[in-house]
C-alpha cells in the first residue's frame, strides 16, 4: 500500500448559517470541536505533527436562493454575529461563497438569493451593473476597522439580540464600535412580528483627547431601510443599496464620549469615532 506524505497544515469545511437555524450557533461549535479533538488526537501519536489550521472554504448565510436573507438586512445581520463566533473558535481562514450571482457566465440568470456579495444585472451587450447585497456593506464595515480589538461590553435588558466587536488603532487615535443585532427567529425563523428597534447607548471611555474636544463619528448602517439591496428592489424610490454614512459630533468629557438616542433593529451599525484634528 502507499504511503501518503503530503503534510497535513489545513482542516477545510463548509458551513451555511441556515443549518443552525434558530439554534444559534450550536451545531457549528460542535463540529468545531470535534474537528480539534480529532485534529488533537492526531497529533498526540505524531509529534511532528504540526499544528492545523481550521479553514471555512465555503460560507454564507443560506444555501436555499428561494428567500432574501441572503441579499437583505438578514444575512448582514447573521454575518456579523458568525464572524465574532468564528473568531471566538479560532478560524483561521475563510471564503465567502462567491463574489457575484451568474458565476460570471453571461448565459446563466443571476440568482439574486444567491449567497453572493454583488448582485449582477445583466443588459444584453452592455455592460452589466452589479449592486452591492448588505453582506458585501458589512465586510466595507469590517475594512473600515483598524487597530487592535478591544473590550466592547453590552448591558442589554432582558431578550436582547445586541452584540459588539471594537478596535482601536492607536497610530491614528480612531475608535471603531461595531453593533449588531442578530435574531435568528426573525433570520431563519416563522417571527414576522412587527420588529421594534433596540436602543442604543455608546459610552466609549478612556479616550486621548482633550476635555470639551469636538470629534466627529461616521455612522455607517445596515437595515431595513438603508444600505439594503432588497429595500432597493421592494421600494418604489429605490434608495441606494451602496453602504450609506452619515456624520455626527459629540464633546469629549473627561476622556469619554457617551452617544444616546440612536437605535437598531434587525442589521449592523458602525461607529467611527475620529480625533478631533480629522474632519472627514
Amino acid at each position: 500500500m502507499a504511503k501518503f506524505n503530503a503534510r497535513l497544515d489545513r482542516f477545510s469545511f463548509h458551513y451555511y448559517g441556515s443549518t443552525d437555524g434558530t439554534g444559534g450557533f450550536a451545531f457549528f461549535d460542535n463540529l468545531v470541536d470535534k474537528a480539534k479533538a480529532k485534529l488533537d488526537a492526531l497529533k498526540k501519536n505524531n509529534a511532528n505533527m504540526p499544528d492545523v489550521k481550521l479553514f471555512l472554504s465555503e460560507w454564507g448565510p443560506t444555501a436555499y436562493e428561494a428567500t432574501d436573507v441572503n441579499y437583505s438586512h438578514k444575512g448582514a445581520a447573521w454575518t456579523a454575529a458568525f464572524m465574532s463566533e468564528a473568531v471566538k473558535k479560532k478560524i483561521s481562514m475563510g471564503s465567502y461563497l462567491i463574489i457575484g450571482d451568474g458565476q460570471g457566465d453571461p448565459n446563466i440568470t443571476p440568482f439574486l438569493g444567491q449567497a453572493s456579495l454583488l448582485h449582477k444585472v445583466p443588459h444584453g451587450d452592455k455592460p452589466a451593473d452589479y449592486y452591492p447585497k448588505p453582506v458585501a456593506n458589512l465586510f466595507k464595515m469590517y475594512n473600515k476597522m483598524s487597530g487592535q480589538r478591544v473590550q466592547a461590553a453590552l448591558t442589554g435588558g432582558a431578550g436582547s439580540h445586541l452584540n459588539a466587536f471594537a478596535t482601536w488603532d492607536g497610530a491614528n487615535s480612531t475608535a471603531n464600535i461595531m453593533v449588531y443585532n442578530y435574531d435568528p427567529t426573525r433570520v431563519f425563523g416563522n417571527n414576522i412580528s412587527t420588529e421594534t428597534p433596540e436602543g442604543i447607548s455608546l459610552e466609549v471611555d478612556n479616550l486621548p483627547f482633550s476635555d470639551g474636544s469636538t470629534v466627529t463619528i461616521e455612522r455607517y448602517l445596515i437595515d431595513a431601510n438603508t444600505s439594503n439591496l432588497a429595500k432597493f428592489y421592494s421600494d418604489p424610490t429605490h434608495p441606494d443599496p451602496n453602504l450609506q454614512r452619515i456624520l455626527l459630533q459629540r464633546t469629549i468629557h473627561s476622556g469619554k464620549l457617551v452617544l444616546t438616542g440612536d437605535a437598531l433593529g434587525l442589521g449592523v451599525v458602525l461607529y467611527r469615532i475620529l480625533p478631533p484634528t480629522v474632519v472627514p
